[in-house]
């Protein structure tokens, strides 16, 4: 037996196109009322033609009902197709959801107990938006001439402390913050971030905290390009790693969560590990499961301190100013690097007596002449 809920403003669709492609299948149709769910067995397969609203909404209850759950192509869920690799023809569709009968179990990220499909950015930035990681390149590049015609007046960092899931904690600025549930979930992660993680319960964070606006500018000519060769993390830009992120601000955090703006004080990112059993589309992209705990916390290149509190301060600078901290831990180094260890002195004295040594039995013998 296979249930169906529907959009109950599809319900012309359901009848003209859905039940169809159905045939002789015997099948339970039902529309969507949060309120009146269904009572379906448990690993039951349940077909779904509903908008990415209904369901973010539907998650939650179809994890605690463990329903196996086929994607349909909703006009309204295109986030939940790109997430899931749904096929756009309904056909198609159903034939991955009704001819493989093997389920995966995929982590859900929420964000402040909201189902995330693909992406939360914390920030208007164009690097890590959508059109900024969009696949065409006339729409990288449309964002990217408007950015130059605003002249970079408008950049400026944001205070904001993070915390993982193991009580790490880390107060820096930021120009943007972009979280996804897998480095695979965003064109720009997957060029910098090496990555095998599948379904392993943890989330990524790149953090990007530029000093100035070249620094900026010579970023977005390399977002351009998506190449698909890998390149190094930049050093303005911060990966971690975790189970847990909570992102708090003095100032409210503006974000998108699947091309939906919110604002919030606090932003609370939490993952689910394998809740949701799924029948995958054609599309999606399947590896074989890790399980990983270790955090990544790679952070060296972030603005603390007296660096923290004067970039949020003021709009970039074209050029970048040393801080103190900056000229703090190049003295450190320098002084750290004139001190003499035991091991040079060592070497140095075993040369000296090797050099004497050497003058002497290279030296011709004196002769005394006689009277």
């Amino acid at each position: 037996m296979i249930g169906l809920l529907f959009d109950p403003a599809a319900e012309s669709s359901i009848q003209a196109d859905i039940l169809p492609l159905l045939g002789d299948r015997p099948a339970q149709v039902a529309p969507y009322r949060r309120s009146a769910l269904p009572d379906w067995p448990e690993g039951m397969i349940v077909l779904i033609f509903l908008s990415d609203d209904q369901f973010t909404e539907l998650a939650s209850d179809a994890v605690a009902r463990q329903w196996r759950i086929g994607l349909l192509p909703h006009p309204a869920a295109s986030q939940a197709r790109r997430c899931f690799g749904v096929a756009q023809r309904l056909e198609h569709a159903l034939d991955d959801a009704l001819n493989d009968a093997k389920d995966w179990r995929f982590d859900l990220l929420c964000a402040n107990n909201r189902l995330v499909f693909n992406s939360v950015v914390i920030g208007d930035m164009f690097p890590l938006s959508n059109s900024g990681q969009s696949s065409l390149f006339h729409t990288r590049l449309v964002r990217f001439l408007n950015i130059l015609r605003s002249g970079f007046g408008i950049l400026r960092l944001q205070p904001c402390t993070l915390t993982t899931g193991k009580d790490r904690s880390l107060a820096t600025a930021a120009l943007g913050i972009v979280i996804v549930r897998e480095s695979r979930g965003s064109l720009l992660f997957k060029r910098v971030v090496d990555d095998s993680g599948n379904n392993d319960g943890m989330l990524h964070a790149m953090i990007l905290a530029p000093r100035s606006r070249m620094e900026m500018l010579r970023f977005l000519l390399g977002t351009l390009f998506l190449g698909s060769q890998r390149t190094k993390l930049p050093p303005f830009v911060g990966h971690i790693k975790t189970a847990a992120l909570n992102v708090t601000s003095s100032r409210p955090l503006d974000y998108c969560q699947d091309g939906i703006w919110i604002s919030a004080r606090q932003l609370e990112l939490t993952i689910a590990p394998k809740a949701l059993r799924l029948l995958p589309g054609r599309y999606l992209e399947l590896r074989p499961e890790t399980s990983q705990t270790r955090e990544i916390y790679r952070v060296n290149g972030l603005p603390f301190g007296e660096s923290r509190t004067a970039l949020a301060s003021q709009p970039l600078p074209w050029l970048h100013r040393a801080s103190t901290e900056d000229f703090k831990d190049l003295y450190q180094s320098l002084r750290d690097n004139a001190r003499s260890s035991s091991a040079y002195l060592t070497l140095m004295v075993l040369s000296t007596l090797l050099a004497t040594l050497g003058l002497f039995a290279n030296s011709a013998p004196v002769e005394s002449s006689g009277p």
